[in-house]
């Protein structure tokens, strides 16, 4: 997961930041490790994939063409991840492979596993 935790919830344990001793700033750093960890593997198990697939997810969120590397998952992973609707064989332009294509025109176009809208959703 990126970003930090949210501030409400560790006002509400530790308090208001202002004024804090050294020690409370690192148990406040330590908190924030721990409820990332948390939230990561929460995520996992809401997503109902594997941790290496939602590392995938979370490495193509983080590229621009959103790209997720064939060999980073297995064959499962990439079903988990199409019937989530987090990933799928997409073209540049944006159709799915398999999709409706009357015209044809995207019969020529190259088709990567890439992260979808919902799939950024739930990483960022």
């Amino acid at each position: 997961m990126t970003g930090s935790p949210d501030p409400q919830i560790l006002r509400v344990i530790y308090g208001d930041p202002a004024g804090w001793s050294p020690g409370q700033f690192e148990d406040w750093l330590e908190a924030c490790d721990i409820y990332r960890a948390e939230l990561a593997e929460w995520s996992v198990l809401l997503l109902k994939v594997t941790p290496r697939a939602f590392d995938a997810l979370c490495a193509a969120a983080r590229r621009s063409a959103g790209q997720i590397d064939p060999c980073s998952i297995s064959d499962a992973d990439k079903r988990a991840l199409e019937r989530g609707g987090y990933a799928a064989d997409t073209d540049d332009c944006g159709h799915r492979r398999g999709e409706d294509d009357p015209s044809g025109e995207h019969r020529e176009h190259l088709y990567l596993f890439r992260i979808t809208d919902a799939g950024r959703a739930v990483v960022i």
